[in-house]
């Protein structure tokens, strides 16, 4: 199982603020974190969102959402969706789930805002036995091994990326799901050495 090791995220109220984007580090745990995830709002795509990540403090507390300012990436977060350029769908949520649990990692996958049956989206929050440097192409090596390459949203794998709570349009609950998967968290060690291979092989 998962130990209640104590997991840090940052928390913003929205994605679009007037001005510079200022939210707050949360410290948690990975239980109460999961626990949060099955919780949908109803209403607007915008809203709280949060970033796996830690932040450097300002001066008055608070953090600011920059790649600058990013420290350490606190758990994995897969946004996936049918890809654009190859027309590559998801697989379904429960699919996804059941190839978490083969991997024997805990995780959260949660349907997005606009999930729809016939073209799913949604998310998958994978926590870590430990932060990680911010700048390993991390996400990619989950992705790789969970076999979602193809419909891993791109533009949302570096450690600064938001992602939006659970939220649905009014009325469309049903649409949605959250699956759990009971397991340990992703070895960091692991995830490093992997991610410094791409990293390499790149250079």
């Amino acid at each position: 199982g998962v130990s209640p090791l104590s997991l840090t995220i940052a928390s913003f109220s929205t994605a679009f603020p007037k001005g510079p984007a200022y939210g707050h580090l949360v410290d948690t745990t990975w239980a109460e974190f999961a626990k949060s995830l099955h919780h949908r709002r109803e209403g607007d795509k915008d809203g709280v969102n949060f970033v796996p990540a830690r932040f450097a403090l300002e001066s008055d507390g608070r953090v600011r959402r920059l790649k600058e300012t990013v420290r350490t990436r606190t758990m994995i977060v897969l946004d996936c969706e049918t890809d654009k350029t190859t027309g590559e769908i998801p697989t379904s949520i429960t699919h996804a789930a059941a190839r978490i649990a083969n991997q024997g990692w805990a995780g959260v996958v949660y349907s997005s805002h606009n999930h729809t049956a016939e073209a799913p989206r949604y998310r998958i929050v994978i926590p870590l036995s430990e932060e990680i440097a911010a700048g390993l192409p991390a996400v990619e090596v989950v992705a790789e091994r969970l076999g979602l390459s193809g419909v891993l949203d791109t533009s949302k794998v570096g450690a600064s990326s938001l992602f939006y709570l659970p939220s649905t349009a009014p009325g469309q609950q049903e649409r949605h799901e959250t699956l759990e998967i009971q397991g340990s968290r992703a070895d960091a060690e692991w995830l490093r050495r992997e991610a410094t291979a791409i990293l390499e092989a790149m250079q």
